[in-house]
């Protein structure tokens, strides 16, 4: 009978470390982050397996690349999720991500399909995103002449 290959098995382990709540978490490194956010970002899966995400703080913030200018500090899962990797995003949360920033019950998401979790995320996302630029606009200076929130208003 064939073994099972050791990388198998030590997924395997570090998922199982993971549902129970025993995983050892540290804190990413600014590069790491970085590193990470740049792979959800070209989409390229070496650096997002289970073995290596069990051992994050998946729910830390990081400084938020360019290309997301409504905040300062970004989630890995909020990134995956603005970028539409739905794939990533799987991994994130079966490695523990909480796309609810800890207001659901730990292994709610478990229970419902990998597709609606992942879809769930996405929308969690947005949602933060659109607040973060609601707010935004609203920290906005406002025209002297039109009180509106910039002297450049599109109104058809």
């Amino acid at each position: 009978m064939p073994r099972e290959q050791k990388r198998r098995l030590e997924a395997r382990k570090a998922k199982a470390l993971v549902v129970s709540g025993q995983a050892p978490r540290r804190a990413l490194t600014p590069e790491e982050a970085e590193a990470l956010l740049l792979a959800v970002d070209k989409a390229e899966v070496q650096l997002l397996g289970i073995k290596r995400l069990a051992a994050l703080d998946l729910n830390e913030l990081h400084a938020a690349p360019w290309c997301c200018p409504w905040t300062e500090r970004i989630t890995l899962l909020d990134f995956a999720a603005w970028r539409g990797r739905d794939s990533f995003v799987s991994s994130l949360l079966n490695a523990g991500a909480d796309p609810s920033d800890g207001t659901l019950e730990p292994g709610v998401l478990e229970k419902v399909p990998r597709a609606y979790a992942a879809w769930l995320a996405r929308a969690a996302s947005r949602l933060r995103q659109a607040g973060a630029e609601r707010l935004s606009e609203k920290a906005k200076p406002k025209c002297g002449g039109c009180s509106g929130s910039s002297c450049m208003v599109f109104a058809p």
